[in-house]
């Protein structure tokens, strides 16, 4: 075996390591109760809550069963954006780790894709359902279309740079 191929032995261990321990981190996280995550604490030290509401835009929707009002409660928004798109990163970086630890055993990317998509719908789904358990913390359906929506580009990302190389190596769709 030569050097080079040694290395991408060893690699493609390094990726299925990263994505198991990016796994671990987010079960880890579900099972933290709400006020150790929460942001709001550091938010009110920065910035009172009138010069925080004017920066913010005068929008209000409904996530859930709640309505969220950016200009009434602005700490309670900025938190909210903040814990989406903590949601989002996290299953785009899980989605993106995981197109790379199973490239060495599903050679066809689509079927690769597939099989990453429903592994971050499980996770998604698991980690809602932890949540469900913790006494602070809710468990909502739109969280997991969050967490796939990041899932979805992850996969984007990481199709953008296999892409080339599958080809290269003459892997299929």
């Amino acid at each position: 075996m030569t050097d080079e191929a040694d290395m991408r032995g060893k690699t493609r261990y390094v990726w299925l390591l990263l994505m198991i321990i990016w796994g671990i981190l987010i079960i880890m996280l579900s099972s933290q109760p709400y006020e150790k995550q929460r942001i709001t604490p550091i938010l009110t030290r920065m910035i009172g809550p009138v010069q925080l509401s004017e920066k913010l835009p005068d929008i209000e929707f409904r996530y859930g069963n709640k309505w969220i009002h950016a200009k009434k409660q602005p700490y309670v928004f900025v938190e909210f954006v903040f814990r989406k798109a903590a949601h989002f990163v996290v299953y785009m970086t899980l989605a993106f780790l995981a197109m790379f630890a199973f490239r060495p055993f599903i050679l066809r990317s689509g079927l690769r894709v597939l099989v990453v998509l429903w592994l971050c719908i499980a996770f998604s789904l698991m980690d809602e359902t932890i949540q469900s358990f913790s006494y602070s913390r809710t468990s909502q359906i739109e969280d997991v279309l969050v967490d796939l929506t990041g899932a979805v580009i992850g996969v984007g990302l990481a199709w953008l740079f296999l892409r080339p190389r599958d080809r290269q190596y003459g892997r299929t769709d």
